[in-house]
């Protein structure tokens, strides 16, 4: 069931980020490379569950093969960035900041994909040059 698939990615986007953020913490008390690559590898895993939960969303709210395709994914994830940010009433207080929030949150999407797409297990000397995941933090 594509419920079951949605509930499974937001649970392991959701413990993903509880590590990272544990392990956060380690990495300023302590300057230990093996921490720095589990720190790099639990970074990672958030951005990759997170676009995952993302392909599901559209999967479910849009359409299958809809949600293969990474350009409906982006859009998906900026129409839900616009909407948490109306919500906010941020939007509608700042009409101006319309504009801006909505390059900010394209650049986010596509980021998004693009890092999701080098740290997940590519062994391209891109990973760590052209791409590397502190630009995307």
């Amino acid at each position: 069931m594509l419920e079951n698939s949605i509930e499974h990615e937001y649970f392991q986007l959701e413990v993903a980020y509880k590590q990272f953020l544990h392990l956060l913490l380690k990495n300023k008390k302590a300057d230990d490379p093996t921490l720095k690559v589990l720190l790099y590898s639990g970074y990672s895993r958030v951005i990759q569950h997170l676009w995952e939960l993302m392909k599901a969303q559209v999967c479910y709210k849009v359409s299958k093969t809809q949600s293969e395709k990474e350009n409906v994914v982006e859009e998906f994830i900026v129409r839900a960035l616009e909407s948490s940010a109306e919500q906010y009433d941020d939007e509608t207080t700042h009409p101006q900041s319309k504009a801006i929030n909505l390059t900010k949150y394209e650049s986010f999407a596509k980021d998004l994909r693009i890092h999701r797409n080098r740290v997940s297990g590519h062994v391209l000397s891109e990973k760590f040059s052209a791409y590397p995941l502190s630009d995307f933090w």
